[in-house]
């Protein structure tokens, strides 16, 4: 953490009141610590009730659906989730998803009736889809462009909390006790959320200057850094403004609403997060080891007990996400986003390759199989693949959609990204099992180290450094050519700056 000089509080050009921005940062974060907990639900509950001495037991297909069926709800709550961080903020919208997360998770818990743990799957699903819009938003609007890189990164910190959390509970508590212990996060973040202020952003594009000074004075601590931050956003919105109040009627509204997707400060990032998370992401073996964890652990023939195994990488990502922290605090993303997906691939290679060896006999050609340190090389894939992954892999792209977009279409752009992934996901999900099927586990792995291999050179090219920039800074970034924004904001800012000096 910095220094006491550099929290100072009073200074126009200090950090502000870092620890009320962390403070409410951490608790918007733990709706996802409730995603992060609802995820691997399946991973612990199929292996039980799929059992035949389950008092309550599935078949293998009805356990794909139930998996999956939280990738249908995320998609309807990216849609909804951004209708609702739009118009009632984003503050109330995590509340609302945190309401409706606490009843999806008491039905799983309680429920006999397989439509009921289908329903109470897609809810929690739906919370999730929908908090995965408003978090980032509101972390990165009531952050200060230095404090944003440890804020952001409690998105996936508290998400893996929570795995952490579910998969220790499900390896010693029966899964009924295990999940209903999990709703006590979501009802925790509803309460602790009304003691928070909206999001200054949001209040001002409403024309809540009030409201959004006093939030701004929460966080910055001091009525001159609060208000020369108010007139940089005003600066920022004023541009956004001019269009539409010229657009009076409703066809008026939406041809401007198209003008503004059609700006490259709307669809560059879009792209780039469309392809970081969307396509590659999504499809880099992640999520679908994160449902079928226990199972593929058996698959890879771990010389221990899946479930304490599970344990231990859960543990052990949620102490390198800690500790990554700083680094994510400290350092610049790119070169941390490329150091991280590096190790993931080759994580994906050892595993792959000691699986392809193993099954088609080569340690006992080689005469090596007997050595007993030979069939821990799984294990560690797994760690370096998991471990690295929490290094700043995740953090980093979970965490540029509240960064990348313009403030006017953030939500917009947070719930089309929303319902591009929910779509994506649950494809992968389903259609997990059946590729590992076809590939086999040494397969499976190949092609999630292609992806990120994929990955790591689009994100080369393409992938802005966005650490110590004000949220108007990294927009103008993708204006490319056409400066009459950069101008306008900058002109708008010299302004203000004349009305403040006496």
């Amino acid at each position: 953490m910095p220094d006491d000089a550099m929290l100072s509080v009073g200074s126009v050009h200090g950090r502000g009141n870092v620890y009320k921005q962390i403070y409410c940062s951490g608790v918007a974060s733990l709706l996802q610590l409730m995603q992060g907990c609802v995820i691997p639900i399946s991973s612990i509950i199929l292996p039980q009730i799929q059992s035949s001495n389950s008092e309550f037991s599935i078949t293998k297909d009805q356990g794909s659906w139930f998996a999956s069926f939280l990738c249908l709800g995320f998609l309807t709550g990216a849609v909804v989730g951004w209708i609702q961080s739009e118009y009632f903020g984003r503050k109330k919208s995590l509340m609302i998803d945190g309401f409706i997360a606490t009843g999806g998770i008491l039905i799983i818990s309680f429920t006999r009736s397989y439509p009921l743990l289908i329903f109470a799957r897609f809810l929690c699903g739906h919370a999730s889809g929908s908090g995965t819009v408003s978090i980032p938003i509101y972390c990165s609007e009531v952050s200060h462009p230095e404090i944003r890189g440890v804020t952001a990164s409690f998105i996936a910190t508290f998400y893996y909390l929570g795995y952490s959390i579910t998969t220790v509970l499900g390896a010693s508590l029966p899964w009924r006790l295990a999940t209903a212990l999990v709703a006590i996060f979501p009802t925790v973040s509803v309460i602790l959320l009304c003691f928070c202020p909206e999001s200054p952003v949001w209040l001002l594009r409403k024309g809540k200057d009030v409201e959004a000074m006093k939030s701004l004075l929460f966080f910055r601590g001091s009525e001159s850094a609060a208000e020369e931050e108010k007139q940089t956003i005003m600066a920022s919105l004023l541009w956004q403004n001019k269009d539409n109040q010229a657009c009076g009627t409703r066809s008026a509204k939406i041809q401007q609403c198209i003008k503004r997707i059609q700006s490259p400060s709307f669809w560059k990032p879009f792209l780039i997060i469309f392809f970081m998370l969307v396509v590659l992401t999504e499809w880099s073996g992640l999520p679908l080891i994160a449902f079928y964890m226990i199972d593929i652990l058996g698959q890879v023939g771990l010389p221990c007990d899946p479930y304490k195994f599970a344990s231990f990488l859960a543990i052990a990502r949620l102490i390198i996400s800690k500790v990554s922290l700083a680094f994510l605090y400290k350092c610049r993303k790119r070169p941390l986003y490329f150091t991280s997906i590096s190790f993931m691939i080759l994580g994906n290679i050892i595993i792959s390759t000691y699986d392809y060896l193993h099954k088609n006999g080569y340690f006992e050609e080689w005469g090596i199989s007997h050595i007993e340190i030979i069939k821990w090389i799984p294990a560690f894939g797994l760690a370096m693949l998991y471990c690295s992954a929490s290094a700043g892999y995740v953090q980093i792209t979970y965490s540029i959609q509240g960064e990348l977009f313009p403030s006017d279409t953030r939500a917009l752009g947070g719930g089309a990204i929303g319902i591009c992934d929910g779509i994506s996901l649950f494809l992968s999900t389903k259609a997990g099992p059946s590729i590992i099927e076809i590939l086999d586990i040494s397969g499976f792995f190949a092609l999630n180290a292609f992806v990120l291999l994929s990955c790591l050179i689009f994100t080369f090219f393409f992938l802005p450094e966005t650490y110590g920039l004000h949220l108007e800074e990294i927009e103008s970034i993708f204006l490319g050519k056409d400066d009459t924004k950069k101008n306008e904001i900058k002109g708008e800012n010299e302004k203000q700056e004349k009305i403040m000096v006496p």
